[in-house]
Formats: structure tokens, sequence, C-alpha cells
């Protein structure tokens, strides 16, 4: 199951809407450009590219489709303050001592804003369920790292 903020949501279905349009506009280009060669099919460039664009893009679709069909809306539980989808945290690095915002969103995020995060991200899978205050330790890109919870809001 794929966790994804109702805003999220809808985003997933207009990129899929967009992808749908997008690939009739490939077939369309793929059928012009069967009429406009005398060369056969798999000599023409303009037919190759097309196929190449639609089968991108039709795994594309196939793979958001199945996101969506196991996708379930969660609201954020704005009764507590730990660490979970739809919360905004602030985490220090202990390491570096650098503190940073992130809004921890849905599984993916299509309008990706600075400071938003999914939850299935390294430092989300880190920090989740903690509460202000907490120290959490764990491994991003090979290195170990400890963060405190410095707020969530």
């Amino acid at each position: 199951m794929y966790l994804f903020l109702e805003e999220d949501f809808k985003d997933l279905n207009e990129k899929i809407t967009e992808i749908i349009k997008l690939l009739e506009k490939i077939g369309a280009e793929m059928g012009e450009s069967t009429r406009q060669s005398s060369e056969t099919w798999h000599d023409n460039f303009g037919f190759e590219e097309a196929k190449r664009q639609h089968d991108m893009f039709s795994g594309r679709l196939n793979e958001l489709t199945d996101i969506r069909n196991k996708a379930k809306i969660v609201l954020p539980d704005l009764s507590n303050n730990t660490v979970a989808i739809g919360k905004i945290v602030v985490v220090r690095d202990e390491g570096t001592g650098e503190t940073e915002t992130y809004k921890i969103g849905s599984h993916m995020i299509f309008n990706r804003m600075h400071g938003y995060m999914s939850y299935s991200a390294p430092l989300a899978k880190i920090i989740i369920g903690s509460k202000a205050g907490d120290t959490k330790e764990g491994e991003i890109g090979g290195k170990k790292k400890i963060f405190k919870i410095i707020t969530v809001i």
C-alpha cells in the first residue's frame, strides 16, 4: 500500500491523465510517420523514435496506475507532536550541526518544493515516529548519521 496526502493523490491522477494525453499524441505521430515515408516502418526514424517514446511512457503509465490502485489517502494527525506524514519537522544533523526543515510527504511528490520529503526517503524512515527532543540514528548513503528532532508541527 502507498500512502498519499490528498493533494499528492490529486497530482498523481493529473500526471496519469497527462501521460494518457501524451500517449495519444505519440500514437498519432506514429501513424503519421508511416504515411509520410515511402520506406518501410523499420527504416523510418520518426516511427522508431515515436515507438521508443510510446514504450517508455506506457511503462510509466502502468507504474503510476499500479501505484494509484494500491494507494490510500491519509489525513495528517495534527493532534500530536509525532513525526508522521503531513507533519513539518525541524531536524539537526548532529555530525555537521546543520539544521533543516522538512514536510513529510506522500509516497510520491510531483510538485517538488524545497523542504518536502517522501515518507519513503532514507531520512524520513529514520525519524518517523519520533517526537521533539528525540535523537535518532541510521544510515544514509552508507554513512552513519545521528539526527536530533528539534520541532514537530
